[in-house]
């Protein structure tokens, strides 16, 4: 007889652990409602998004525009993103073949990886990363391979580790700059010989730019700016981060046409296609004032700089300004206990939501993410309350 059970390929892919910090934090809340957790955890501006965006949306409800559209998006937000794709990063792209709009840029990875990978390839990720690289890997029957990322190199991705993982089954590599959980910024450099080998050596690269526009120093590079290399590269991008729209699930990925091609036949397959209204209002956003995007990375910087300081105000913490993105990835090894315990204790006894950097890798032990999209009030107390519990456990 069957046994009833969920299919294999779920054996080693698990809720992340920012899911975990997050229902703990929640039953920290409840068990004595009043309290007020720290938002640490959540990579969530806490920024509207901006009234422009939403008032195109509801003029597309108004319209009646709630039917479904074409699975690669509509046409009016594909001429919108290939303008943006050349204003911004320098990558010219045919709106009707390399471009395909997606539900949030979660689906495009995944759609990307279930389109391109399969099982039993090898693709090579940053380590610590973003846990979605991982389970779509492991969902697709991949081999995940981890290139661990070395504070003492600012955690850039390095070239030369790349090389050296490579084997005759590497079929992708992926990069992500600004970089979660570190706020790493890569080098140009970096990024084009990172490019120049998947290109050499017949693998996709795929470059995750959502972060792209929250950079505070350094250049965002684009790899498939450069020509020579484009027709090996996936350019993944979305509006949630830039324009305060996590909510709103609207993402895209360029490329070339027939890997592009594949992504959108399983991308129609699971979702038919990005919510209408969400897509003209997209349309607004990428064509509209950026000056809400200046404002809110203005904002940002000054609660990086803000939550730098007063980390570096804790004995025994050690933290490098990062470069872009809205996390901060500290240094917690002196206290000479797992992450995990440090993120738990944090939440069990004082309401902060930091998330243990072994959450996104191996290579993320012995440091916490502490996501400062969230007010400077917020900061200047969840440090504080840091401060107080890592007080108490004392260095090793």
């Amino acid at each position: 007889m069957h046994i009833r059970r969920p299919a294999e390929r779920l054996d080693h892919v698990y809720l992340s652990g920012i899911r975990e910090i997050y229902e703990s934090l929640t039953r920290w809340a409840a068990a004595a409602p009043g309290r007020k957790p720290i938002p640490f955890h959540f990579g969530m501006p806490d920024f509207d998004t901006p009234e422009h965006i939403k008032a195109a949306a509801v003029a597309a409800l108004d319209d009646g525009f709630v039917r479904y559209t074409s699975s690669l998006g509509i046409p009016e937000l594909r001429a919108a993103l290939t303008r943006k794709f050349a204003r911004e990063n320098g990558i010219i792209v045919d709106p009707e073949s390399e471009l395909v709009v997606t539900c949030g840029a979660n689906e495009a990875i995944s759609a990307a990886v279930t389109a391109l990978i399969n099982p039993g390839d090898e693709v090579i990720i940053p380590d610590p990363a973003w846990p979605h690289y991982e389970s779509c890997l492991l969902l697709a029957g991949a081999t995940p391979v981890r290139c661990p990322l070395r504070e003492s190199l600012g955690f850039e991705m390095d070239p030369d580790d790349v090389a050296a993982l490579w084997t005759s089954r590497t079929r992708m590599v992926v990069i992500n700059s600004p970089h979660n959980p570190t706020g790493a910024v890569m080098a140009p450099e970096a990024v084009n010989a990172i490019a120049d080998l998947a290109q050499n050596r017949g693998a996709w690269l795929m470059s995750d730019e959502a972060y792209e526009h929250l950079l505070f120093e350094g250049v965002h590079a684009s790899p498939a700016a450069r020509p020579e290399v484009r027709d090996s590269v996936l350019t993944i991008g979305c509006l949630s981060k830039t324009y305060a729209m996590t909510g709103w699930r609207l993402g895209y990925v360029a490329g070339p046409a027939a890997a592009i091609d594949a992504i959108n036949r399983v991308h129609l397959y699971t979702v038919s296609c990005a919510v209408s209204f969400v897509q003209r209002a997209a349309v607004a956003a990428l064509d509209g004032d950026q000056g809400c995007v200046a404002t809110m990375r203005a904002a940002y910087r000054e609660r990086r700089d803000l939550v730098v300081a007063r980390l570096r105000d804790i004995p025994g913490v050690a933290i490098n300004p990062p470069k872009g993105a809205f996390y901060a990835f500290p240094n917690v090894q002196a206290f000479g206990r797992p992450s995990k315990e440090i993120a738990l204790r944090l939440v069990e006894e004082a309401g902060v939501g930091a998330v243990h950097g072994s959450a996104f890798g191996p290579a993320g032990e012995g440091y916490l993410r502490l996501a400062y999209a969230c007010s400077k009030d917020d900061i200047e107390e969840g440090v504080g309350r840091m401060a107080t519990v890592l007080g108490r456990l004392g260095r090793a």
